[in-house]
């Protein structure tokens, strides 16, 4: 609930706070992957290099929770659509997670939608 309605006052400072979050990486990865969809939905450039460093970040592939992270930065990376996306999260594109793989190619064809 909090993470909704941060998400919803679209606070700057308040997102300054969801980046420290995501890049410290303390929380359950459920949590994480609520963060960078979160930081998506806010659309605040600030939160392009913490969501590239979650969208990079590995355990291997053993945790179905890491690539729920990766796949909610990815998609959250989308949105704001950075200009040197495929260079930032270009590795991704050989991930042997299939949804990787796929909210890879829907970042790199998405065009930005957010306007912040």
């Amino acid at each position: 609930a909090l993470l909704d309605g941060i998400e919803a006052a679209a606070d700057p400072s308040r997102a300054a706070l969801l980046e420290a979050r995501l890049d410290e990486h303390k929380d359950d990865q459920e949590t994480q992957a609520r963060i960078a969809k979160a930081l998506g939905a806010m659309c605040y450039s600030s939160s392009i290099e913490p969501l590239v460093r979650a969208a990079n970040r590995t355990d291997g592939g053993e945790s179905r929770g890491a690539v729920d992270v990766t796949v909610a930065a990815v998609s959250a990376l989308g949105r704001l659509h950075p200009a040197n996306l495929k260079e930032r999260i270009g590795g991704l594109a050989s991930s042997p997670e299939n949804s990787v793989k796929e909210a890879y190619q829907r970042a790199l064809a998405e065009k930005e939608t957010c306007k912040k």
